[in-house]
């Protein structure tokens, strides 16, 4: 869904799962989203199996988020990433949380990737994992989806772009 689209206000995701502005459907099974996504899934459906936190700043005790603890109701992965521009992308974390988010994309899981706003830090895993799904521009395809802003982070998108022309 579109964060621009129609029925950006409030639309319906995996499982019958309210969804809004804030939480996208990229391809089938892959979400990507922000910090708000969390409070449109209701536990009790088990409408997402995996939840990839990319924010540092959520991936933490101190996180401030509330209601239920997500691992409760669905397995949580944490790769919390800055998103800073000119930081080096730590490849030895962002590799394999985007090989393990598309293994589980591709095995029929839902997966929602999450961080603050749902544009840089969870667009670089989603692109990346995008990429092993055989999908030969993610970041168009994110930028449809999602928004038009996502990847606007350069150091984030110089990578992806690297990786894309080192698979292809």
């Amino acid at each position: 869904m579109n964060m621009n689209g129609p029925n950006a206000a409030e639309s319906y995701g995996p499982g019958g799962c309210r969804i809004d502005s804030s939480y996208s459907a990229i391809v089938p099974g892959l979400f990507v989203g922000g910090l708000s996504a969390l409070a449109y899934c209701p536990q009790d459906q088990g409408c997402l199996d995996l939840l990839v936190c990319c924010a540092r700043e959520a991936c933490g005790e101190d996180s401030g988020l509330s209601g239920p603890e997500p691992g409760a109701w669905a397995e949580v992965l944490l790769c919390p990433l800055d998103d800073e521009e000119g930081l080096p992308v730590p490849a030895g974390m962002v590799e394999p949380m985007a090989e393990e988010v598309a293994k589980r994309v591709g095995g029929g899981q839902k997966v929602l990737v999450f961080c603050a706003e749902g544009r840089n830090r969870s667009g670089l895993i989603a692109a990346l994992a995008l990429l092993r799904l055989g999908h030969a521009d993610p970041v168009a395809l994110l930028r449809e989806r999602r928004h038009r802003s996502v990847l606007t982070n350069k150091t984030f998108a110089a990578y992806v772009e690297r990786v894309r022309k080192q698979e292809a």
